[in-house]
């Protein structure tokens, strides 16, 4: 197998997902696979291995980017699986017939848990990662409820929950904002400290990226 496809962890998934669109992956189908037959999924996975011909090398797709031909890359994490492609032609015996979306105009969400998903989108040319809408509303509401406690330590300590989630930059904004709600829910109920005073980190831990097995 010339391209390693099992991501070994979500995280990893948001990083290589990122990776490729920075790299002109644009066009990509998300599906995911039922759990119910999960002793098929390596069969499903060589069926779009073989049908999109992702099973190519570093040097294979510089030859087909040299000659304007798309190349594809196949990823799955679990049940989430992706197909990614570049811009150029589509070779003639691919057949062309998933749904595909342009991330640059509509973001890719991955939904990682019932609490947790994440939207990957272009913003002025760079690619990132943000929490969901609802992941971030139930971070919010969260806040929302320890402040009531009026305890300066559940505060911080679930503030710093948080920080479990991977430093990209539109994640980074968004803690920020919660930081700052967080802060002025706390004044409300006569709980005064400045935002300095939260955990929040800031760098991206190194991941591996795919599973050894493959």
């Amino acid at each position: 197998m010339a391209q390693n496809y099992l991501v070994s962890s979500w995280q990893s998934l948001l990083k290589i997902l990122v990776n490729l669109c920075g790299k002109g992956y644009f066009y990509y189908h998300l599906t995911e696979l039922p759990v119910n037959k999960k002793k098929k999924w390596e069969e499903i996975d060589a069926k779009f291995i073989k049908k999109y011909q992702s099973d190519k090398n570093k040097w294979q797709r510089q030859r087909q980017k040299r000659k304007g031909v798309a190349n594809f890359y196949y990823l799955r994490w679990e049940h989430i699986v992706l197909v990614l492609h570049t811009e150029g032609e589509v070779p003639k015996e691919i057949i062309y017939d998933d749904k595909v979306s342009d991330v640059r105009q509509s973001p890719i969400f991955i939904k990682i848990s019932e609490l947790s998903a994440f939207r990957i989108q272009f913003i002025k040319d760079r690619v990132t990662v943000f929490l969901d809408s609802d992941t971030y509303k139930g971070l919010k509401d969260s806040l929302y409820n320890v402040a009531k406690t009026k305890s300066k330590f559940k505060m911080k300590q679930a503030f710093n929950l948080i920080n479990g989630y991977p430093a990209y930059k539109g994640i980074l904004e968004q803690k920020n904002h919660l930081a700052e709600y967080l802060v002025s829910q706390a004044k409300k109920h006569g709980v005064t400290f400045k935002r300095n005073e939260l955990r929040f980190n800031t760098k991206l831990e190194p991941r591996k990226i795919y599973n050894d097995s493959v």
